[in-house]
């Protein structure tokens, strides 16, 4: 009788065989101690050491991602709350210098320090 060959475990991912792991069978497997069943890396056991390393990648891009989103967005409406008061600023001034060429007369009215509501 020939026994089935041992298998090295697979990628989770990728399905390339992960090193560093001892090739048992799985009866084998129960027997064997934890140090030959994984390496001491996060997901050691099931994932390899690339998509370990591009899931960090990812994760880490995906998070700058989010901030510049955010940065953007702060941005955005920082301009858009100082843009009406540029433009604001502009159209008084415009209509105000259009309106002082047109009257040669000085103004005679003086302005109360009260706000309008």
């Amino acid at each position: 009788y020939v026994k089935k060959q041992r298998t090295l475990p697979r990628c989770g991912d990728c399905k390339r065989k992960l090193f560093g792991i001892t090739a048992a069978r799985p009866h084998e497997w129960s027997k064997m101690s934890q140090t030959h069943k994984h390496v001491t890396r996060a997901y050691g056991g099931s994932v390899c050491a690339r998509c370990v390393r591009d899931r960090i990648v990812r994760a880490f891009l995906i998070e700058e991602q989010q901030i510049v989103k955010k940065v953007l967005k702060a941005q955005a409406k920082a301009a858009k709350l100082k843009q009406p008061r540029l433009a604001a600023k502009v159209a008084a001034a415009a209509t105000s210098s259009s309106a002082a060429k047109k009257s040669a007369a000085p103004r005679t009215e003086k302005r109360s320090g009260k706000k309008k509501e």
